[in-house]
């Protein structure tokens, strides 16, 4: 009797991928000859069949097709908002601002403002923080001269490039802790991000990721007050994300990398210009951003 149930259960969740399947071709069959609404609705239910037998990611893939079918018309009103409804959205995280976001820039390897003032000089805006990349233990004196209590403030891309055996505790971590906490005004490290993906050397182990990135932020927290933890994972895979998140404890802001592309890895094949750039953010916002602010801390 319990192997007919189980050959039962088998023969349910194979039906319901194969109703999904259907589903799926029928909708891209109705976006082929521009019947956007149904083509929405035959991916919102192919993603029902998916969920309904647990599998939550595909499911998400799904809703995310029928985003781009369909129609969303919205209408905005301007009005000046009170200042109980503008605080609501505040965490009270290191450097949040109370509302409004700050702005930050890429400039030293552009070839026309290749430093900060020149580049908000030419642009006619005062960003309020430079990005540059610096290594665990380690970064430039100049960087940290920049920084200032009234910016621009530092976005420190910090790569582990031999991976999370060389995070160590020690002098070392120590030395670099107190370097950063010299700094003048807050620097937000963005430690070992994209750590989702496959392609950087400190994916792979989410348990002694998180270990790290904890003995990273104590030595930060106790050396270095002013330094903002960002944990920052790739828009993509998803499936991945959630296991490394050290903690609320843990992580000051949550960030996210994404970018936007024409074409998928290059193939002329895999068009990418229907695709809602909106949607690369989707996931991080929802699952995050009611409890840590939010930073996109690369895209283009």
């Amino acid at each position: 009797m319990r192997r007919s149930f189980v050959a039962l259960a088998a023969i349910f969740m194979l039906t319901a991928a194969f109703a999904a399947d259907d589903l799926s071709d029928v909708a891209r069959s109705c976006a082929s000859r521009g019947d956007w609404t149904e083509a929405a609705r035959c991916f919102r239910e192919a993603a029902a069949h998916y969920r309904d037998k647990g599998d939550e990611q595909a499911a998400l893939v799904l809703d995310n097709k029928a985003d781009q079918y369909e129609p969303d018309l919205r209408g905005y009103r301007m009005r000046e908002a009170p200042a109980a409804e503008l605080r609501r959205f505040y965490t009270g995280q290191k450097a949040e601002p109370i509302y409004g976001c700050y702005i930050g820039v890429n400039c030293f390897s552009d070839p026309k403002a290749g430093d900060f003032e020149t580049f908000c000089n030419l642009t006619g805006k005062r960003h309020a923080m430079f990005y540059q990349y610096a290594r665990h233990c380690g970064f430039d004196d100049w960087l940290l001269g920049m920084v200032r209590p009234e910016g621009p403030w530092w976005q420190a891309a910090c790569e582990i490039g031999q991976g999370l055996s060389m995070v160590q505790p020690g002098p070392a971590l120590e030395a670099w802790a107190r370097r950063l906490g010299r700094a003048q005004g807050p620097v937000f490290l963005r430690w070992g991000s994209e750590m989702n993906g496959d392609w950087v050397p400190w994916h792979g182990d989410p348990e002694a990721y998180i270990r790290k990135w904890r003995l990273v932020h104590d030595a930060m927290a106790r050396l270095a007050p002013k330094v903002a933890m960002v944990w920052c994972p790739n828009a993509t895979p998803i499936p991945q994300i959630d296991r490394y998140y050290p903690g609320d404890d843990y992580v000051d802001w949550v960030g996210v990398n994404a970018y936007v592309v024409s074409i998928h890895d290059n193939q002329p094949d895999r068009n990418a210009e229907h695709e809602n750039p909106a949607d690369l953010f989707k996931y991080i916002y929802r699952r995050y951003s009611a409890r840590k602010p939010m930073m996109i801390c690369e895209t283009g």
